[in-house]
């Protein structure tokens, strides 16, 4: 009875690991999903932001704009002109500055995104293998329990046999009875003194 107690008690826990190892791995699934979701739409919203901030000329450039426009005015087009190609020149290589910052930002913020992620996602699985860890150690002491109760029953019959053989030999008075108390009742006391060890 005890045995079978004890099986199947292993058997409860043996399907209660596995089915807290699948959830696990669901939820650490589901995690995964999330942030690859998460990071494309921080990634959208990163790139929405740069494109709507308006940029940031430096005076130079707006300088040299005014004055092409200042001449455009006053209907001096070749001068004009030239102004605008120095303006354009200048513009191009401030967007391709402003472009690369935006890149590095963009790479930076990323990143960083990316890290807070992956630390979630560790965080997550030490907690999940800190429950692994008490669900073992909860086992191991039910386990120990039931032998502890099945050794304890165990000797509680053994004592409770030999005592009955004892009060039955002490009544009967017979020789025979003795000679058969003696034959009998040395393998019980031996068993009783290993179970009490």
């Amino acid at each position: 009875l005890e045995w079978r107690r004890c099986h199947r008690s292993n058997l409860e826990w043996d399907n209660f690991m596995k089915e807290f190892d699948e959830k696990s791995q669901r939820y650490v699934g589901e995690m995964t999903k999330h942030h690859s979701s998460a990071l494309i739409k921080y990634q959208q919203d990163l790139q929405e932001e740069m494109r709507s901030k308006p940029p940031k000329w430096s005076r130079d450039l707006l300088e040299w704009r005014k004055r092409q426009h200042i001449l455009a005015k006053q209907k001096n087009y070749a001068e004009a002109q030239k102004i605008k190609t120095i303006s354009d020149a200048l513009e191009n290589e401030e967007r391709g500055s402003m472009n690369a910052n935006h890149a590095g930002s963009f790479a930076k913020k990323e990143a960083n995104y990316r890290q807070q992620q992956i630390a979630e996602m560790q965080a997550t699985e030490k907690r999940i293998d800190v429950r692994r860890k008490e669900h073992l150690q909860q086992r191991n002491l039910d386990c120990k329990r039931l032998l502890q109760r099945n050794q304890n029953i165990q000797a509680a019959m053994v004592s409770k046999q030999v005592k009955e053989l004892v009060t039955f030999l002490q009544q009967s008075r017979s020789y025979a009875f003795i000679f058969l108390q003696q034959i009998l009742l040395f393998p019980f006391m031996q068993a009783l003194e290993c179970s009490q060890l």
